[in-house]
C-alpha cells in the first residue's frame, strides 16, 4: 500500500483562482490504492476541513501535523511521520494544485516491484499553455524539457518514494525552495534509480509569479547548495527575450493579461540571473578580503 502526503497552506483559497478545485485534486488521487493521508498544514482557511470531509467520505485515515513553517520542514515532518508511524513501502507526495491524469497509477505500479527503484515521478504538464507555446516557438521538445528540468531541479508534484531510500534523509531546514531538489539528490546518491510516469499530472500553479523577496531567497539557496551557477551569457539571453515573452503572453492570455504576464515572466528570469551574479561577485570579494 501507499501513504499519501500533502503539504498545504490555504490551499482551498489558492485553488479558487484555478480552473480546478482542491476537491477535484483529491478526487484525482482515488486511482492510487492508499489508506491514509499525512497532511502537513499551515492554513488559516478551511483547507484542513476539506481534507477531513473528503477522507471521511472515502474511508481514509487523516493524520494532521501543524506548524511546519516552510516546505523543507514540512517535507521532513511528513517523512518522519511516515517512517515512524506506518509500515508501508511507499510514501507519495502530491501537490495541492495538480490533477493526476488518467492512467497514472496503471503506469506507476509497473515500477513498484523493481528493487532498485527509489523514486517514481510523473511528468508535470502545464495546465496553462504559456510554457508550451514558449517551448514550441524555441523548437524545444516539451516532454524532453520537463524531464531535463526534473533531473536539474527535482519535483514533488506527484512523487513516490521508497521507504528505504528516505529513511535517513535530513532535509536542511532552510530549503523553503529546492527541497525537492534535495530529495532527488538524496535518493540518487543512495544508489536508487528513478522511473518517470509519462501519464503525469496537469499542474495549475495559480499562485502569482515570484516576488523580489522570493527571487532573492531562491538565488541565495541556489548559490549555497550549488543548484544554479551564475552566467553572464544566460543573463544576456534572458534579457534579450523580452519581445518573445510578450508575444507568448499575449498569445496565451490575450493582450491585457498577456502583456502583464509576459513582462513579469521576463523580469523574473532576468532578476534571478542578475542576483546569482551579484551573489557570486560578493562571495569572491569576501574571499579576497
Amino acid at each position: 500500500m501507499v501513504i499519501i502526503s500533502f503539504i498545504t497552506k490555504n490551499s482551498y483559497s489558492k485553488m479558487e483562482s484555478a480552473p480546478v478545485s482542491l476537491r477535484e485534486v483529491l478526487e484525482s488521487v482515488v486511482q492510487v490504492p492508499f489508506r491514509s493521508v499525512i497532511l502537513v498544514d499551515d492554513s488559516d482557511d478551511v483547507t484542513p476541513k476539506v481534507f477531513l470531509d473528503w477522507c471521511c467520505k472515502h474511508g481514509k485515515e487523516l493524520v494532521v501535523v501543524r506548524g511546519a513553517g516552510n516546505r523543507a520542514v514540512a517535507r521532513q515532518l511528513a517523512i518522519e511521520v511516515f517512517t515512524h508511524s506506518f509500515n508501508d513501502d511507499w510514501l507519495m507526495f502530491v501537490d495541492d494544485d495538480v490533477i493526476l491524469n488518467e492512467g497514472w497509477w496503471g503506469e506507476a505500479r509497473n515500477y513498484l516491484s523493481e528493487p532498485g527503484v527509489g523514486l517514481i515521478w510523473g511528468l508535470n504538464y502545464d495546465g496553462y499553455k504559456e510554457k508550451i507555446l514558449w517551448l514550441k516557438v524555441l523548437g524545444v521538445d516539451y516532454v524532453s524539457y520537463l524531464i531535463r528540468e526534473f533531473y536539474h531541479r527535482g519535483g514533488t508534484h506527484d512523487t513516490m518514494l521508497r521507504r528505504e531510500a528516505i529513511e535517513d534523509i535530513k532535509i536542511p531546514s532552510d530549503l523553503h525552495v529546492f527541497e525537492d531538489w534535495y530529495i532527488l539528490r538524496h535518493v540518487i546518491g543512495r544508489g536508487y534509480k528513478v522511473r518517470i510516469v509519462k501519464a503525469g499530472v496537469t499542474h495549475y500553479n495559480p499562485w502569482p509569479l515570484p516576488t523580489l523577496k522570493d527571487l532573492k531567497l531562491m538565488a541565495e539557496l541556489a548559490m549555497k547548495y550549488g543548484i544554479d551557477a551564475p552566467s553572464i551569457p544566460r543573463l544576456l539571453k534572458s534579457a534579450a527575450g523580452l519581445p518573445l515573452n510578450m508575444y507568448i503572453g499575449v498569445k496565451g492570455f490575450g493582450i491585457r493579461s498577456g502583456l502583464r504576464r509576459g513582462l513579469h515572466r521576463w523580469w523574473t528570469k532576468v532578476v534571478y540571473r542578475y542576483l546569482l551574479l551579484t551573489l557570486s561577485s560578493g562571495n569572491q570579494v569576501g574571499m579576497t578580503n
